[in-house]
């Protein structure tokens, strides 16, 4: 691994927040993704591309999508970014020769980028759209232009700090370290965490059974696709009442330079209202596409409920994920059969909606990436 010195560029810098760094490197990211086609594979794709490339598939049209993915990312055309569920599946492999070829797949073809994971994406959306409601004529930067960072930072991004230190001197040991993970590779890294911790690593329960049973308490009722969609964005906005209440306390200590008092804080029942006030804007088709996570999560769930002949399968929570991260942020989407025919149905349309091309069969892939290429 090339250790990367920017102390000096950071020392004739103090005064720059770890925060505004952070922020710099994802727009200058930001700017150079967007002169590229971005084409999201999901764990399926990933596996079959892999499979090409160790001449382990034969499948009519595999090897020339894996021809035409690979020159056009040298050529500057298309990449392919991962989020943290492409890694948490891929990882899964007890194989280490199939996973060392998956990983360094992912290096090439992702050039080294990636979604924030979710927490981060659904933050950096609810925010702009708070935002963007109480301070319309205030400059903000769009979630497209924050949503993007590096492999090393596919889970989440996590800043050291040594009390030892003064507050100067770890700001400069934090912006340094955030340029070392920045330029680090997939494989660098997995070397790092090591083959047998990733063995250990801990991996998604299988909701299917739960999610089973509450399908059935659906069907049972008759609920029309609304009303069952209704009631999941209902779910997803009680469970994530927490998070938007500190969203307002970190709104309000950015404003006022102080945080609020816990007395105040419990007083207002700041998530909840905006729980509340979320819904009634999904109610009244008033959201647009300033809410994806939220939308695209509650949406595909609510056609799997209505789809009587459909059950929760394991992995269903994973494709899930690859449709929140891949459809408002990607032009194209590769991904299982059943999915896209969740996707493209009318209940959803979510391919019209954020303008993202949805492909489930190879030979369809190939066309596609050709017209990228060519």
């Amino acid at each position: 691994m090339e250790f990367i010195n920017t102390f000096d560029k950071h020392a004739s810098e103090p005064e720059k927040t770890v925060d505004s760094y952070i922020k710099e490197k994802k727009l200058e990211l930001s700017e150079w993704i967007n002169q590229r086609k971005k084409v999201y594979l999901d764990t399926k794709f990933w596996l079959l591309l892999r499979d090409a490339h160790l001449s382990r598939d034969n499948q009519p049209g595999l090897h020339d999508l894996l021809k035409f993915m690979t020159g056009g990312v040298l050529a500057g055309k298309l990449i392919c970014p991962i989020c943290e569920d492409v890694f948490q599946e891929v990882i899964k492999q007890s194989d280490e020769v199939t996973l060392r070829a998956t990983v360094a797949l992912i290096d090439n073809l992702s050039a080294g980028v990636s979604l924030l994971s979710h927490e981060e994406r659904l933050e950096a959306e609810v925010l702009y759209f708070l935002r963007s409601c109480t301070h319309p004529i205030e400059k903000l930067y769009h979630p497209h232009d924050l949503v993007w960072t590096k492999l090393s930072y596919t889970s989440g991004m996590d800043i050291p700090f040594n009390e030892l230190f003064s507050e100067a001197e770890n700001r400069l040991i934090q912006k340094a370290f955030i340029d070392q993970m920045w330029n680090m590779s997939l494989q660098e890294m997995i070397g790092l965490i090591g083959l047998d911790r990733l063995l250990t690593y801990p991996h998604m329960p299988d909701f299917s059974h739960f999610l089973n049973e509450e399908k059935d308490c659906y069907i049972a009722e008759k609920a029309d696709f609304k009303n069952i969609f209704l009631t999941e964005l209902g779910y997803i906005l009680l469970r994530e009442e927490k998070r938007f209440g500190g969203m307002f306390t970190y709104l309000f200590e950015k404003e006022h330079g102080y945080a609020p008092q816990s007395e105040e804080v419990q007083s207002t029942n700041s998530g909840r209202l905006f729980a509340k006030q979320i819904y009634n804007v999904f109610k009244l088709q008033k959201a647009g596409n300033n809410l994806p996570a939220i939308e695209i999560e509650a949406g595909i769930h609510a056609q799997l409920i209505y789809d009587k002949t459909r059950r929760y399968k394991a992995n269903d929570i994973y494709d899930i994920n690859h449709a929140i991260a891949a459809l408002p942020y990607c032009d194209y989407f590769f991904t299982e059969k059943n999915l896209r025919e969740f996707i493209v149905r009318k209940n959803l349309a979510y391919d019209t909606k954020y303008n993202c091309t949805v492909v489930s069969s190879i030979i369809d892939a190939v066309s596609e990436i050709h017209q990228i290429v060519n």
